[in-house]
């Protein structure tokens, strides 16, 4: 009889090899942002690690032996155990001579005793150090962003304290409870629940409408079960069916593979919405795309997927931002740091339903938008939320992916809630799309080629891989006839082969 919890508060991640005990900190490093940017400083950027979340921190642990000072502790989890494999290697024994820290790490499964400058380690000092963490203890609310992204703004130290679609610190976003999971394909939200994800403006606007003297009128009004003589009138919408433009097979099999293979951070980047995955990336990392930096992007197979995809769609669209999800349902919600229009797309193996919904600012009509295999440009400024579909929680996801704008120089003024007139190619003629740093000539069609033949040959590569694999398992191969296949394995556009990355 207890309240649903809400958004992926319902998947607390439990304690498991992806995390580390770090220790060594002490004074003003002994907080949960100290530890993040000592963990960022500490692992190099070439190493592809995405930067863990601070899932603990303990100020007093131990007393060092000769000041007398407390020396804390923390856990960080990372997307997997083979990431927290590596970064121990980086994190462990990391010295910041300037700051007078030297930090000592291991799995959190076994802890490493930190050595006092006497050389002699005290068990009484350091017992607190092997305290283990309830598995339904909540994390910590920092936001997982990658430790190599830039801000924003370009700027350097990509902080996981920069802008951020729903971070936990400061969601300027609206966010409405729902229904949840439990949703059923072609049903809604209920309609308190819809008008309380539009912001305050709006619902007084809607109030003044309708003749109503404040807000909480119009909300319970409005509300479910409501006896109030206008509800028909004031929940009377105009439905539209909108079917998005289809994405060619190549370009959808690529993103698909990508997103198959995706390795999500431990917690979501916007737990305030019912999503079994959610994923917000920065479009460009600092330093990821010069030839003469070893910076590597952990999520360039798929920002590289779904770039292909958006170049197709509008090549001149200047997002700055995505958001990627996993079995996203229900949640209506408004996006509030959205200076533009966006663009989505939703694929994956889902049943009946999963369709995007939108409603007009004045709340008299809602779009139905259709995005499956297909690229929609709506406003996520307009409250908007995923419908249930048949086989919700089986091995049969719904993948989204959304492309939107942060960045005030390419703001837009809302036009519309969904634009029913677009059709690829046509970004800037419609909506007030902006000039791509990479512009296509003419129509674009030379980006179109690029990405559609990398996607070919990506399709190539998989079925050779898969026909060697089979004949492998069917006839002993001589050492030289596999060593001859990785050489030719190590020029595909796989798993960072940058050179043929970058023709998409």
């Amino acid at each position: 009889g207890g309240k649903r919890p809400r958004g992926n508060a319902r998947h607390v991640p439990e304690a498991s090899d992806a995390e580390l005990w770090v220790g060594g900190l002490h004074g003003e490093h002994a907080y949960p942002r100290a530890l993040k940017r000592l963990v960022h400083a500490a692992i190099p950027g070439s190493s592809g690690i995405d930067q863990p979340i601070v899932r603990l921190v303990v100020r007093k642990g131990w007393r060092e032996k000769e000041t007398g000072r407390w020396i804390g502790y923390g856990f960080v989890r990372f997307r997997d155990a083979e990431e927290a494999s590596a970064a121990l290697t980086h994190i462990d024994g990391a010295n910041f001579a300037a700051e007078g820290v030297s930090l000592v790490a291991n799995f959190a499964s076994a802890p490493k005793p930190l050595k006092l400058s006497s050389g002699v380690e005290h068990k009484k000092d350091v017992e607190h150090t092997h305290r283990e963490i309830p598995s339904n203890e909540p994390l910590s609310r920092v936001k997982s962003d990658s430790a190599f992204e830039s801000s924003a703004d370009g700027s350097a130290c990509g902080s996981a304290y920069g802008s951020a679609r729903g971070s936990a610190c400061g969601d300027s976003d609206s966010d409405a409870n729902d229904d949840g999971p439990g949703m059923t394909p072609g049903r809604d939200p209920g309609h308190l629940a819809v008008a309380r994800a539009w912001p305050k403006r709006t619902l007084e606007a809607r109030a003044r409408a309708a003749g109503l003297h404040s807000v909480d009128a119009y909300l319970g009004a409005v509300a479910d079960g409501s006896n109030h003589p206008r509800r028909a009138e004031l929940t009377a919408r105009a439905v539209r069916f909108v079917r998005g433009a289809s994405v060619p097979r190549p370009l959808l099999a690529n993103l698909r593979r990508a997103l198959d293979a995706v390795r999500w951070p431990p917690v979501s980047h916007r737990p305030k919405v019912d999503s079994e995955r959610y994923l917000v990336l920065r479009r460009e990392v600092l330093g990821a795309n010069d030839p003469r930096s070893d910076v590597v992007d952990p999520y360039a197979e798929l920002k590289n997927a779904a770039g292909a995809v958006l170049r197709w769609a509008d090549p001149r669209f200047r997002y700055d931002h995505l958001a990627v999800t996993r079995n996203f349902v229900g949640s209506p919600h408004v996006d509030g740091e959205d200076k533009s229009h966006q663009y989505a797309v939703a694929l994956g193996d889902y049943g009946r339903g999963g369709e995007l919904c939108v409603e007009s600012e004045d709340g008299t009509t809602r779009w139905v938008v259709d995005t499956r295999d297909s690229v929609a440009r709506v406003d996520g400024r307009c409250a908007h939320w995923v419908r249930g579909w048949r086989d919700f929680g089986t091995n049969r996801p719904r993948y989204s992916v959304i492309y939107y704008v942060t960045r005030p120089q390419y703001a837009t003024t809302v036009s519309f809630a969904v634009d029913e007139g677009w059709s690829p190619g046509d970004g800037c003629e419609s909506g007030g799309g902006s000039a791509s740093p990479h512009p296509a000539g003419g129509d674009g069609s030379i980006i179109d080629v690029a990405a559609l033949s990398l996607c070919a040959f990506r399709s190539v590569e998989t079925a050779v891989g898969n026909a060697v694999r089979v004949a492998g398992t069917l006839f002993p191969w001589p050492r030289a006839m596999e060593t001859a296949w990785e050489a030719f394995a190590s020029v595909l556009p796989s798993e960072g082969r940058w050179w043929l990355i970058r023709l998409a």
